[in-house]
């Protein structure tokens, strides 16, 4: 593997090495626009127990508890080096007990069931595999009434294709895709919006 693709293969589950480091720190920088308009996405009403999937960095962490001062944040990364980045970055909170990360997998997640007002997913459901396990899981932690929120960057076949190749394991979804795989989950999308390259979508749990 050339030193280009054993690089960019950390976008989907860092190492503790410097390519790993190196893409934490992109994530928290690179991903900030993104993560801005998606917050500006959210109609947060004073949720109190909130879950971001794939945590990275841990900039996403930060923004919640700002957002929601009365609110606890979850996160869970399967990296490691994700889990440790994200400690770093939130241990204030983790200290006052406003925060848990976690290390795990969306397909096997370690919440009970209904336990999460708002569940996020940051530039991460291009990794979850099978992406399908992945959402049912999300609809068995988020409570009835619930929220999950996806935000993600590529949103077309070309720029898709060129990031897939070169990625181990990587697949990108259509906005039509990603409908009718959260419908078949369980759950309701209620919103739709993008701007550009940004794709935002809402699904609701329902009874």
């Amino acid at each position: 593997m050339n030193i280009f693709k054993r690089f960019i293969n950390n976008c989907a589950k860092p190492e503790n090495n410097c390519f790993g480091k190196t893409i934490l720190v992109g994530m928290n920088i690179g991903h900030g626009k993104m993560s801005k308009w998606g917050f500006s996405q959210f109609y947060l009403n004073h949720e109190r127990k909130v879950l971001d999937i794939g945590c990275g960095g841990g900039k996403n962490i930060r923004r919640f508890l700002h957002v929601l001062p009365d609110a606890k944040v979850w996160g869970i990364d399967c990296s490691s080096e994700s889990v440790r980045k994200s400690t770093k970055l939130n241990a204030r909170a983790i200290a006052e007990g406003r925060t848990e990360i976690t290390e795990g997998d969306v397909t096997d997640m370690p919440y009970a069931d209904e336990s999460f007002d708002v569940i996020s997913a940051f530039e991460t459901i291009y990794f979850w595999q099978p992406i399908q396990k992945g959402f049912k899981e999300v609809r068995r932690v988020l409570k009835t009434g619930g929220r999950f929120f996806i935000i993600c960057e590529i949103n077309d076949s070309e720029k898709g294709h060129f990031w897939s190749d070169r990625i181990t394991g990587m697949k990108t979804y259509s906005i039509g895709q990603l409908k009718t795989l959260l419908q078949e989950s369980g759950l309701k999308v209620s919103g739709i919006n993008t701007k550009g390259s940004f794709q935002f979508i809402e699904a609701t749990k329902v009874a």
